[in-house]
């Protein structure tokens, strides 16, 4: 723990880079599925447990749903003013977003017209906890917000369907324990049916929450420009390590510093690394990605690519829709993905994810890059071989590279995959499924429908 803090790079020019060290061995790694003789309810406190060569093990969680949400931060009117009207939930589907966390800073209300609307197009919603920063009265003072405190939001929204679960904590650091217990038991007491969320930016930071009893973790590490990319993948594994079997969730960056701030983040990502960015966290074992951020903030000296009116902010955006439709065409598989591990050629890593018990995603990543203060910009590479042995539990029936513009064929044999041409990385399926290609594909051109494409 703790090894994202203590990396040390050197930003400028091309990247160096180390593999990261295998954390299981293929051969151990076995998927099963549990069978339980009932049904269990949405927020039911499970133990399991399990016998395996290394010795028995136990886990103590709250029963959810498995799922992988795809969305993004501060899209609520109150952070830019009343008269802002955020885009109604039928703008966001042609973008594939399903999840919107409404950032805890600002105000504890929640518009009900908002809410409404994205049940109305089957949008979830996080809402915060706003006693442990969005409470600060100093802050709604200065920018003229009001606070509505926790208990009256739980009791005015905890049965809205529009809410997916409740955001205890951004980034604590400060906080006791104890009082954050005594928040989780309180949201508990008012609706055990949705999951309690943390988001953390280092899992060193000391220890304000009892991990043990947070059901989600956001993570949201902030590189561009000034850390290395690769510490997204360290900083997601990190907290997987915290909170498993529960799920991470990735935070990406899409943002920059306000125009008139000289301190921060310079630019926003480009395009390529946003999607490396995703694609490192994925390697990692997200299972989520939800952005920061849409909107401009008042109070925090950032620019969000939503309502930027860069043209690099729109070049953003667009790559974020197609990131999107790929991991929406995925996203049943990729919410029970389970690392199995990372090998290396060069400067490119594949990180194998087995999804279920008859696929595996390589998530390929080319390392050979370009980051500096103005830009990132990768060395496309290919044709390229890369190592992509299979466990014993899988025979290899297809094989395809996954895009927004549809599914590609890829070389698969004797343990290795060739991919023709490498930007900043890809995602290429290895199944025993012969029908998964053409399920993924009906699933495209629905998902493109939906979205009036």
């Amino acid at each position: 723990v703790g090894r994202c803090a203590r990396r040390k790079a050197s930003l400028p020019g091309t990247a160096k880079w180390e593999a990261p060290r295998p954390r299981i061995a293929t051969s151990e790694l076995l998927p099963v599925r549990l069978s339980f003789s009932q049904p269990i309810e949405p927020g039911t406190p499970v133990v399991l447990s399990a016998t395996t060569s290394r010795g028995p093990c136990h886990a103590f969680v709250y029963a959810f749903p498995s799922s992988f949400p795809i969305g993004m931060y501060r899209v609520q009117r109150q952070t830019v003013g009343a008269d802002y009207q955020p885009p109604q939930g039928r703008e966001w589907l042609k973008d594939y977003m399903d999840t919107f966390a409404v950032s805890g800073k600002t105000t504890g209300q929640a518009p009900d017209e908002w809410l409404d609307d994205c049940r109305r197009h089957y949008i979830d919603t996080l809402v915060p906890d706003y006693v442990i920063r969005g409470g600060d009265p100093s802050i709604a003072a200065k920018f003229g917000l009001s606070v509505v405190p926790y208990a009256t939001m739980m009791d005015r929204y905890h049965d809205h369907p529009a809410i997916a679960g409740w955001y205890l904590a951004d980034e604590p650091g400060r906080e006791p324990v104890q009082s954050t217990l005594a928040r989780i038991e309180d949201i508990r007491g008012k609706d055990r049916t949705r999951p309690v969320v943390v988001t953390i930016n280092q899992p060193i930071w000391p220890r304000a929450v009892d991990f043990d009893h947070v059901d989600i973790g956001y993570q949201d590490t902030y590189p561009v420009y000034g850390a290395p990319l690769e510490s997204v993948a360290d900083c997601v594994a990190e907290y997987r390590m915290l909170i498993a079997p529960k799920p991470v969730v990735f935070i990406p960056q899409c943002f920059r510093r306000s125009p008139n701030e000289t301190a921060g983040w310079c630019r926003f990502p480009t395009p390529e690394e946003e999607r490396f960015m995703v694609l490192l966290s994925l390697a990692a074992g997200a299972r989520g990605e939800v952005y920061f951020a849409y909107n401009v903030e008042p109070f925090e000296p950032i620019e969000g690519c939503g309502l930027s009116k860069a043209p690099e902010a729109g070049a953003l955006w667009a790559e974020i829709g197609r990131i999107n439709l790929e991991l929406k065409m995925l996203a049943p598989l990729l919410a029970q993905s389970c690392p199995i591990d990372t090998r290396r050629a060069g400067d490119v890593q594949v990180a194998r994810l087995a999804l279920g018990r008859d696929t595996i995603a390589c998530i390929v990543t080319n390392h050979d890059y370009e980051y500096t203060k103005e830009t990132f910009r990768p060395h496309r590479t290919g044709p390229i071989a890369l190592p992509a042995p299979t466990p014993d539990w899988l025979t290899v029936a297809d094989a395809f590279s996954l895009s927004a513009d549809g599914l590609q064929s890829v070389a698969h044999a004797d343990g290795e995959l060739t991919l023709g041409d490498l930007g900043e990385g890809a995602i290429v399926i290895l199944t025993s499924d012969p029908g998964l290609r053409g399920r993924l594909e009906a699933r495209r051109a629905e998902l493109v429908k939906a979205a009036g494409g």
